[in-house]
């Protein structure tokens, strides 16, 4: 494959590929880490996408994941050095902070 430019993203398809995403990480290739991985090539400039933004992505593309599902392929995602993870917002005392995510490249 020749390396391109991904003109939405203004990314390098050659590192973006979602394959090759996932075989550099030594990951098993699913469904939902494809979908979400595509969902993810289409991030804002500023690259960060949040849970529900991405779960709405995929039910425009017909992806049926759930919320859960969703959150669990991320965090697999990003555990294996594929997403980069950031937290946003308030958090109140006990709660977890919110993430938006996006793609790490190398």
């Amino acid at each position: 494959m020749t390396q391109g430019t991904d003109t939405e993203a203004g990314l390098p398809t050659c590192e973006t590929e979602p394959i090759a995403l996932l075989n550099r990480a030594g990951l098993v290739i699913t469904a939902s880490r494809l979908a979400v991985l595509q969902v993810l090539r289409q991030a804002p400039p500023d690259g960060y996408m949040t849970l529900n933004d991405i779960h709405a992505g995929l039910h425009a593309c017909n992806a049926r994941l759930s919320l859960i599902g969703v959150y669990q392929t991320l965090h697999r995602l990003a555990q294996a050095g594929v997403l980069e993870r950031q937290a946003y917002g308030p958090v109140k005392q006990g709660a977890r902070a919110k993430h938006a995510f996006r793609l790490r490249l190398p």
